[in-house]
């Protein structure tokens, strides 16, 4: 690994994150879940919430979310840089708050070493 990728972290293991869904959380609940993700939180309305909470009403909906949010979190990004070898646009949110542009990794994708 090149010296530049030591300081950067690895991807965070959700599985230690992640509490035991809670079955037939109620739309207020969801909500503020949304509320605390969302930058823009206008954006959060009954509408929202709805859209989001109907697939979860599908069979095999709450396996599935849990296999996803306690799976592997997949490479380190530090890990696939080398295999790019075109331009790629990286946009990014002002106000992440899983990925904020003044940690390491939005400092990093904001000068990566050439």
């Amino acid at each position: 690994m090149e010296a530049w990728a030591q300081n950067f972290p690895q991807a965070p293991t959700l599985a230690m994150h992640v509490p035991e869904p809670e079955v037939g959380s109620s739309p207020v609940t969801q909500s503020n879940i949304l509320l605390s993700i969302y930058g823009n939180k206008e954006s959060v309305d009954e509408t929202l919430v709805d859209n989001i909470r109907e697939p979860a009403n599908d069979d095999g909906a709450l396996d599935a979310f849990v296999s996803i949010a306690r799976g592997s979190p997949g490479p380190n990004p530090v890990q696939l840089m080398p295999s790019i070898y075109i331009p790629v646009l990286v946009l990014w949110g002002n106000e992440d708050p899983f990925t904020p542009l003044d940690g390491p990794v939005g400092e990093y994708f904001s000068s990566p070493p050439s």
